[in-house]
């Protein structure tokens, strides 16, 4: 997932400390794999994305990469083009894929770069916690991890985010 991929839009609303963004998302359409290992699960998204749908249409790639939830819960998606509207996307081939308008979202993020771990992760995801806590910011929902390089990226170059919806 290199620059040359377009990145899903977003505004940014407020710049907090320690790389924290309040950010507004609009309306996304995902491609949804529930249940899987996240890198059995971008595989399949992939393979969708780059054809392998019912009218062989090559969809195009935005960063960045989501996952959430964990074990049997855990859902990795990809974002679709903004060009697509949940009735024009292809049809998948696979039943395990599945096709979601996602509304509009106001989100605190926290950026960080390295490998991801579920050190790394829950590490940031406290520290933006805090951050929110102590700004009188509350959230809800699942946190998402958002990774927008490809697996090739040396580490220290890797772009990720840490990300929980908030209240309005």
């Amino acid at each position: 997932m290199s620059n040359a991929i377009p990145e899903a839009p977003y505004t940014v609303l407020n710049k907090l400390e320690s790389n924290v963004e309040i950010r507004e998302y609009p309306a996304q359409i995902w491609a949804i794999v529930k249940g899987r290992q996240q890198n059995e699960a971008f595989k399949i998204l992939t393979d969708y994305i780059f054809g392998k749908n019912e009218q062989q249409t090559k969809i195009g790639m935005v960063v960045p990469f989501i996952t959430f939830g964990s074990g049997e819960g855990r859902e990795v998606a990809l974002i679709m083009p903004n060009a697509y509207r949940l009735r024009t996307l292809p049809k998948p081939y696979r039943d395990d894929i599945k096709l979601e308008s996602m509304a509009p979202k106001k989100m605190a993020v926290i950026t960080f770069s390295g490998s991801v771990t579920p050190d790394t992760f829950d590490g940031n995801l406290r520290l933006l916690e805090e951050i929110l806590k102590k700004h009188g910011t509350i959230w809800k929902g699942p946190p998402y991890l958002l990774q927008y390089n490809e697996p090739r990226t040396p580490p220290f170059m890797r772009r990720n985010e840490a990300a929980i919806q908030i209240d309005h």
